[in-house]
């Protein structure tokens, strides 16, 4: 009787322990699991969070070369009207010497020859 008494208590015991280390067990890996999903979360936060700045970062350096552009197209612009302008100043520089000179010539040429060799005589 006492032994039977004693291999009931000890399986009983047994089967408490058992139980305990089941639930003890259960335990830690549903910690552990929870952790890991609790870790994959805040590396996709973390990732979501990168991926934000990045297309902030991105979206700015754009915006950024498109003004970059902007401004390059329109100093073309205004070098390609400072060209034009120049070049029409210089052709009416070109026009403006030729009319001086023909008028010189014109003039020069209409002289009598008769004065071209006077000798200047000082009065007395």
């Amino acid at each position: 009787r006492a032994v039977d008494d004693i291999t009931s208590k000890l399986t009983r015991n047994t089967a408490e322990a058992r139980g305990k280390i089941k639930a003890a067990v259960l335990t830690v890996v549903n910690t552990v699991q929870a952790c890991g999903q609790k870790l994959l979360q805040d590396v996709d936060d973390i990732e979501l969070r990168r991926t934000k700045v990045l297309d902030q970062q991105r979206d700015g350096l754009q915006h950024q070369l498109d003004a970059a552009r902007g401004a390059s197209s329109f100093g073309d612009e205004v070098i390609k009207e400072m060209s034009e302008d120049n070049e029409a100043c210089l052709g009416l520089l070109v026009a403006v010497e030729e009319r001086i000179d023909s008028i010189c010539h014109e003039k020069i040429d209409d002289k009598p020859k008769e004065h071209a060799n006077i000798d200047f005589q000082p009065p007395p």
